[in-house]
């Protein structure tokens, strides 16, 4: 057998393989996506290229697109098509991932949604392999043929793409199949917060920044530096400021930033202590928030209000002002608690979404496109 061929043939099996894996597991999740094609968009200045719902559509369409193109080489159709787009998305991903890296803008690629997380120079490097494996199928693209047949194949490479398509659309509306995140079902969220005894700790240095009085420059000195300085050397300098470096990263709980903010006060501590069942409504943005569920919602909440057997916890995102105009406009029964918005988009993938906890357990979420009847709410309260 032609080593060229075995070669070309490796190569196209790890690299398809890995589009597939990649575009399913942010096919999955496609909202979450979008939340880090905003981050991006962020980074270069080109949000307002990008508005609601645009960069939903875009991440759903990048997702599908992976799996195509994966496909297509695995099953060897569309063999130019197939190969350039590699070349040119590899490219494109390398030049994210290395900004990202040697700028520090986006501490997470979001290559494979929550399921794995890998740092900047990781992503990079992954990159960088992938580019040494499509570089030999672009320059051999001769020797990818069919796997069943050219029209065979084409009809498998066009139902997986339909395939993906749905599941891509279904996944948006109704939430991730495959939950990664640390708010999953069956997920303790007090114990997701907790950092195990010996675990490793951030490793900072104070470096610290001082003006030559005579020619106007900044220097830098370490501790070290500054203690080996003698007094006239010393005198020549002014302190501007004190920069700490973090040099090491410490090890960080699945959920490190869980806050509850009340009128007057944190009421964190107060929604972990409190026992039985709990019905949180997370609103990350009020302004974005799914109107056409809301009466429905509203009919729900006052359901349980007056039952008393679930406590409501709102949440929301948005400023004061906002939430009370949007209690007043749609007539809500109920007033919202803050959080963070990262943290509320973290939780559920919808706006607004329903979580019931029990005790701190996640024991069943729901998104605005499926809000639940009142009866099924008391049959996840076992």
């Amino acid at each position: 057998m032609n080593a060229k061929k075995v070669i070309i043939g490796i190569c196209r099996i790890l690299v398809g393989a890995l589009f597939i894996f990649s575009g399913f597991i942010k096919a999955n999740d496609p909202l979450g996506f979008s939340y880090k094609l905003d981050e991006y968009f962020g980074v270069f200045g080109v949000t307002r290229f990008f508005p609601d719902p645009t960069t939903v559509y875009l991440s759903m369409i990048i997702c599908v697109f992976e799996i195509f193109v994966g496909i297509c080489l695995l099953v060897g159709v569309f063999r130019n098509f197939t190969a350039w787009m590699l070349l040119l998305m590899i490219i494109f991903f390398s030049f994210l991932t290395f900004y990202s890296a040697y700028f520090n803008k986006v501490t997470d690629c979001g290559c494979f949604g929550d399921a794995l997380h890998l740092k900047p120079w990781q992503s990079f490097t992954k990159d960088m392999i992938l580019l040494v494996l499509i570089l030999p199928i672009f320059f051999n693209r001769q020797y990818i043929n069919p796997l069943f047949g050219k029209r065979s194949s084409r009809m498998v490479a066009l139902l997986v793409m339909l395939a993906s398509v749905l599941f891509t659309i279904f996944a948006y509306y109704y939430m991730p199949f495959i939950d990664f995140r640390p708010y999953a079902v069956g997920k303790d969220i007090q114990s997701e917060m907790i950092i195990p005894p010996g675990a490793l700790k951030d490793s900072t240095v104070m470096t610290f920044v001082y003006k030559n009085n005579k020619t106007g420059e900044k220097v830098e000195f370490s501790m070290s530096d500054l203690s080996h300085l003698d007094s006239v050397k010393a005198a020549q300098y002014t302190f501007v400021t004190r920069k700490d470096k973090k040099i090491r990263e410490g090890y960080k709980p699945p959920i490190h930033d869980f806050s509850i903010q009340g009128k007057d006060s944190d009421v964190t501590k107060s929604f972990l202590a409190e026992k039985g069942y709990r019905l949180m409504i997370v609103q990350y943005d009020i302004e974005k928030s799914n109107t056409r569920a809301q009466p429905e919602l509203n009919k729900l909440v006052r359901h349980l209000i007056q039952d008393s057997k679930v406590k409501i916890w709102p949440l929301s995102g948005s400023s004061s002002a906002m939430n009370d105009n949007y209690i007043k406009k749609n007539h809500v029964p109920y007033t919202f608690y803050s959080a963070d918005v990262t943290m509320l988009k973290t939780i559920v993938r919808s706006n607004p979404g329903l979580v019931l906890f029990h005790d701190n357990v996640v024991v069943r979420q729901w998104p605005s496109t499926a809000l639940p009847s009142i009866e099924k709410i008391y049959a996840n309260m076992k």
